[in-house]
């Protein structure tokens, strides 16, 4: 597996017991540095894991396509998993993915994403008239055979793509013909970066809260977050709020007008790396992160 991750010592603790607390052991992890400057190899080091391998990259790319290239490139498994620095996994998701894959050469689990104030989503499930190639579902969710990526050609640079480096990815993975399947049960939790600004100094970290409850009471945790996601769905389908609803119409039908058009046609090509850019841009302080030079 390869975890990417830049000077977030706290949540990288996490995540990494999250790993160890898998209940299929047989893997090893590459832990790859964007030019950390924390103690981000100590937190490692402290594990004391023989399947926890360091590695720190000598100049900061601002992507996770570098790490996870170097990550790739180290490699040596059958299959490679990925898990953000600040996600955590329950006990059971390479065992579900492995045994769910069915022949499959990508494959995602269902991933709740978390946030302040109550903030939640899901991905996973593939929605009416998606597939891989045009709904983002994160990389902590992910198990894809190691030679899908070099078939594809691993990850592109952020600042090459008109979309994330990660759907991106996904995207090439369905143009090249892979089989990818969708596994329904919930397996991974994400707390994106730009809802909690994980990388402002000072900002509180869900992670340690949700780990306890990861390794003491796991289907109870399962149990609570699938009934607050079930009441948030019963809320807004019985709520009267129309802007909301017009919001999501217009969005669906940009998409179709994509889709149909062609996303990799100009000038929706050159429209579409416009606005990934610009988001590039903006949402790097709203992570905590310096701007883009």
């Amino acid at each position: 597996m390869i975890i990417s991750t830049y000077n977030s010592a706290a949540t990288l603790h996490c995540a990494l017991r999250s790993v160890l607390g898998q209940d299929f052991r047989d893997f090893d992890a590459w832990i790859i540095g964007d030019c950390c400057s924390d103690d981000s190899e100590a937190v490692v080091s402290a594990l004391g894991d023989s399947r926890l391998h360091w590695r720190n990259l000598p100049a900061n790319s601002g992507s996770q396509s570098a790490p996870n290239n170097e990550g790739l490139r180290l490699a040596q498994g059958r299959y490679v998993a990925y898990l953000g620095h600040d996600d955590l996994w329950f006990s059971w998701h390479l065992s579900t993915l492995l045994d769910s894959s069915d022949g499959a050469d990508f494959v995602n689990a269902t991933c709740l994403m978390l946030g302040p104030d109550g903030r939640r989503h899901v991905t996973g499930p593939m929605g009416f008239h998606r597939t891989h190639a045009d709904q983002y579902t994160p990389p902590s969710s992910w198990l894809h055979r190691r030679e899908v990526a070099a078939r594809v050609g691993g990850w592109r640079d952020a600042a090459l793509v008109g979309c994330g480096v990660d759907l991106d990815f996904q995207r090439r993975v369905v143009l090249e013909g892979f089989r990818c399947l969708a596994v329904a049960r919930v397996s991974a939790l994400k707390f994106p970066s730009a809802w909690w600004r994980n990388y402002a100094s000072g900002e509180a970290r869900p992670q340690p809260a949700y780990l306890r409850r990861i390794e003491d009471e796991p289907l109870a945790l399962e149990r609570d977050l699938l009934q607050s996601i079930v009441v948030d769905y019963v809320r807004e389908d019985n709520g009267a709020r129309s802007l909301p609803a017009l919001r999501k119409a217009a969005t669906a039908l940009l998409r179709r007008v994509a889709d149909g058009y062609g996303r990799d046609r100009w000038p929706m090509s050159a429209f579409l790396f416009w606005r990934q850019q610009r988001f590039r841009r903006r949402d790097r302080p709203r992570r905590g992160l310096p701007p883009l030079a």
